[in-house]
Order: structure tokens, then sequence, then C-alpha cells
């Protein structure tokens, strides 16, 4: 079928005045089915906050305020009824809708039966929840039990396996200062006169810097620290 140039806009003016319409017969509390642009959906009642805007406090026996559903950015949607084991909303955005369809309001036999599934599922999940809690207690007890159970043998051994490693790694650390101070001894010139040496000639042309000189540089605050440790008097700290 072939259209004429004059008949294309009214076609899309006709279109979009369509989908605003669905939009304009919205009203807080309907029950709609929402497709989106991906092709999945999904059902809830429109929700008393629409999209953007903040909850108003509500005043007891006062009816909702309408809300024009074609100036909204979006649909937010409670799910409750819909899915007994979710509470709350969601929020789309009309450019992620493909179609809103209202329907019928569920009856009463439908939404007792899912007000029994509702306070089953919170009942359940209450027990699941003191379960857990219950369960959590105990471990902690017993891990506190065991604790508990440490005598001083294990307390003393616990000590000696530290002790020794901080022994352990002050000896390597011993080690590698001296072989340091070996490698770069302050009477041959190693020093920080040396170090400024160092960094004026790279910054020379054409001036090379020695393997020597570039490991002294990466390691000279070590360096430092163990030419300051050798200085000090015996048993001072």
């Amino acid at each position: 079928m072939k259209y004429s140039l004059l008949v294309l806009p009214f076609l899309a003016a006709s279109a979009w005045g369509q989908a605003e319409d669905v939009y304009k017969n919205l009203s807080l509390g309907d029950r709609v089915q929402i497709t989106f642009r991906s092709g999945g959906t999904i059902t809830g009642n429109l929700d008393v906050n629409p999209v953007g805007q903040k909850p108003k406090p509500k005043v007891e026996g006062a009816p909702e305020e309408p809300v024009d559903f074609t100036k909204e950015t979006g649909l937010t949607i409670n799910l409750s009824w819909e899915y007994p084991g979710l509470d709350g909303t969601m929020t789309i955005l009309k450019k992620e809708i493909k179609e809103v369809k209202k329907l019928q309001t569920l009856d009463k036999e439908t939404m007792d039966r899912l007000k029994k599934q509702k306070a089953q599922i919170h009942k359940d999940l209450e027990i699941q929840n003191a379960q857990n809690k219950a369960d959590a207690k105990k471990r902690d007890k017993e891990a506190h039990a065991a604790a508990d159970k440490m005598n001083a043998k294990d307390k003393a051994d616990l000590d000696a396996t530290t002790k020794a490693a901080d022994e352990a790694r002050q000896k390597k650390e011993a080690e590698e200062a001296l072989k340091l101070l070996q490698k770069f001894p302050p009477d041959a010139g190693w020093g920080p006169k040396k170090l400024e040496e160092i960094q004026q000639k790279s910054t020379r042309k054409n001036s090379v810097i020695t393997p020597d000189e570039t490991d002294f540089m990466k390691n000279y605050q070590q360096w430092v620290k163990a030419k300051d440790a050798l200085a000090k008097p015996p048993g001072n700290n």
C-alpha cells in the first residue's frame, strides 16, 4: 500500500496521539502490563510516586492527587501483588517502554490468595532469619570456647615462633645492610656528595651512569639506615 507525502505525516501524528492516549488514560493504582523494547514484560500497579517526584506526606483520609502520566518521563509500578515474594517498586523510563496495557483489577479471590501467600512468605522468612541468627550465635559461642581452650603452652609456643621470626628478620636485614655497606663503603667516597654527583650527571648529555651508581641511587635510603645503624654504639636503639 502506498501513501502520499501528505498522508504520511498524518499517520505519524495519529500513531503518536494513540501512544499518548495510553498514558492519558492511566490513573494511580491502575494494574498495568508493561512491555519493554527488549521484548520482556512486567506487571504491577501504578505507584503513588511518579518518576522524579519525592514522596509527598500523606494526610489520613485525604484522596491521592491525580497524576498526568503524559507529562511523566516514565512509570513507577508496585510489584508486591503480582510477585508475592517481592516487595517494592520498579521505575521504568518511557524510552524503554514499547507498550502499556491496562489490565483488570485482581478479583477478591485472587487477592485473598495472594495475601495468604505473602503472609506465608514473610512468616517463612522470619523463621529462616531467626534460625540464621541462632546458628550465628552458636558458631560465635563455639569459636569463643575454642579460643579459651588455648593453654599456656600453646601461647608460649606462639610467642617463641613469633620471637624466632623476628630474630630471623632482623638477622636478614643486618646481613643485607652489611652487604650494602661492603658494596658502597663510605670510606671509598660513597655518600650524600656522591649521590648529588650522580644526580647532576644524569642531567647532562653524553654522561654515562654506571650500574653501580644506578644501584646506589636506588638503594640510597637503605644505605643511610645501614650506615647509621653501624655508627650506633652497641646496646643503643
